[in-house]
């Protein structure tokens, strides 16, 4: 074995060297073409670059149209002015803005710097009044609606009794709240009598 390997060991050397020639061979070879064809390609480039007309400026031209832009430009970073529908529109804003808000802060009370405590105002007359006129509102919508239900009930039974000489089973009235939406009136059942 061991003569074996020793004859055999330089040839395994002699090969590998061999084989790694090769290869740096093919690359050597590969990197030329690829080189070759990079200086082609620029060649062609400078060829095409050179071919080309010189461009002329103008520089006349050019400074007028500088100057054009420049002009532009000022004019659009001077002040604007404000067109008269357009101030008028915005001067109608302010004025409810401003009706809007100085009557918050007339009414408004000046706030209290204690900590962890609300204040709360006490209502005024007009407050309370107006607080009583819808509550008396609301009593009468609804006494309205129970004397209208009462009085279909009794149409009701006096058919009914006219008709037939069935018993009748009186049903309480079922009491409603009228409750305003954007569409409308809108009956809400809210208990019995």
């Amino acid at each position: 074995m061991a003569t074996l390997l020793h004859h055999i060991q330089p040839w395994m050397q002699k090969s590998t060297a061999e084989s790694e020639a090769r290869i740096e061979r093919r690359i050597e070879g590969m990197m030329d073409r690829k080189v070759q064809t990079v200086n082609k390609r620029l060649q062609a480039f400078e060829q095409r670059i050179l071919e080309r007309p010189a461009p002329t400026i103008d520089l006349s031209s050019f400074q007028s149209e500088l100057a054009s832009l420049w002009a532009d430009v000022y004019a659009n970073l001077a002040t604007p002015t404000a067109e008269p529908q357009a101030a008028s529109t915005a001067l109608a804003d302010d004025m409810v803005l401003d009706a809007l808000f100085s009557r918050t802060a007339e009414e408004e009370p000046e706030p209290t710097h204690t900590k962890c405590k609300r204040h709360r105002s006490s209502p005024t007359e007009e407050e309370k009044s107006q607080k009583r006129r819808r509550r008396q509102e609301k009593e009468d919508r609804k006494a309205s609606i129970l004397d209208e239900e009462l009085c279909q009930r009794r149409e009701r039974e006096s058919v009914a009794g006219e008709s037939s000489s069935a018993p009748f089973v009186e049903v309480p009235p079922v009491v409603r709240d009228i409750v305003s939406t954007t569409k409308g009136a809108m009956m809400d059942d809210v208990g019995t009598t």
